[in-house]
């Protein structure tokens, strides 16, 4: 059976380092699944969709190593009984750690306080989860809410009580609770003047004609409608845009192929190896007394966290979103940073919860 992976998906040499199976790479602006011919098993990213796509039945496995299931049409993959898999969850520690580096940058340039302020999180499964249990760890004012999970709220009618909204869902357009243009003009009204939105998700769950019509909320994107080609207006009037690499530190891409090869290895009937993990790179100094006063004047540890990884850096220009996005995997995640020093009681228990590893 051939094997045929988007030739942007990264650690491919090491996890097809013991399959003797033959291996095609292609480029997934120029791949067409409907003109593969042998019993295959096709490896993509949330890039590539199947939609409008007449998937022959020869393809045997289809994985996508992506969070995200929007781009794969799962309902004619279940009718030709074709296999499918998600790396589902193993980006959560990357998004949340931008999430955490935005507010680190809002908290920085006072834009938020976290003795006066709240934040609002929509979503709470791997990685919502993780943003309300961090924040509430550092005893930050949030509320979460989800129609489906454990909500602090019953309902979204009182947006106005939050400075941070912050989305964490799927892109959904015909279930119970359907997220597209979630975030309309109605939606849009009810929010506090200034307040900012921060949207991880997918680019469809925002109107963005109906956000370019107001100027009462602002917005951190790291998605967009019809990506690559995004919309210039929509991107210059974020406050922070980034080409969709909210998931992408090296820790949550290494994790999200390590799910998908261990799900093929499984298909082809052979023992999943044992990859593997990443190395940890330790810090050079930690600062205590920097994250002390931190905690003391921002609720948060703002030179840690920033220190680690600044989304500033990740804004782009429109028309490079692919080459920025394909190329890109030069990020540490937290998980891979090891702190060394002595033990601090709650402090070190801090350190941990945001994903940072103690030594």
């Amino acid at each position: 059976m051939k094997i045929k992976i988007d030739n942007k998906i990264p650690y491919i040499d090491y996890f097809t380092r013991n399959l003797n199976n033959d291996i095609d790479f292609f480029d997934d602006q120029s791949f067409n699944i409907e003109s593969v011919k042998d019993e295959s098993i096709v490896i993509v990213r949330s890039t590539y969709n199947t939609h409008n796509l007449n998937v022959p039945s020869c393809v045997k496995l289809i994985c996508s190593v992506s969070a995200g299931e929007d781009h794969i049409d799962k309902k004619q993959l279940k009718e030709k009984r074709i296999p499918f898999s998600f790396s589902t969850g193993a980006n959560a520690s990357a998004v949340a750690e931008y999430f955490f580096s935005c507010l680190a940058i809002l908290l920085e340039n006072k834009e938020y306080s976290f003795k006066d302020d709240k934040t609002l999180v929509i979503g709470n499964g791997n990685i919502g989860s993780k943003v309300y249990e961090t924040l509430s760890a550092f005893n930050f004012n949030v509320d979460v809410f989800d129609p489906f999970k454990f909500s602090s709220i019953q309902d979204l009618n009182d947006l106005d009580a939050y400075k941070i909204i912050t989305l964490h869902i799927p892109l959904t357009l015909d279930s119970e609770y359907p997220t597209k243009d979630l975030i309309n003009e109605n939606f849009l009204k009810k929010m506090r003047k200034n307040s900012i939105l921060i949207n991880t998700s997918r680019g469809g769950v925002v109107s963005e004609k109906d956000f370019l019509n107001q100027n009462k909320v602002r917005i951190i994107s790291d998605v967009f409608k019809n990506e690559p080609n995004i919309n210039m207006n929509y991107h210059d009037k974020s406050y922070i845009g980034t080409p969709h690499i909210a998931g992408h530190s090296q820790f949550a891409r290494y994790q999200m192929t390590k799910m998908a090869f261990a799900k093929i290895y499984d298909f082809l009937g052979l023992n999943v190896p044992k990859f593997d993990p990443l190395e940890t790179i330790p810090f050079k100094k930690f600062n205590l007394p920097k994250f002390k006063k931190d905690i003391d004047n921002y609720g948060f540890p703002v030179d840690l966290i920033l220190g680690t990884y600044n989304p500033i850096l990740d804004k782009f220009d429109t028309e490079c979103f692919k080459e920025f996005r394909d190329n890109y995997n030069n990020r540490a995640g937290f998980a891979q940073r090891a702190i060394c020093h002595s033990d601090q009681g709650n402090y070190d228990l801090l350190i941990q919860q945001l994903g940072f590893k103690i030594k």
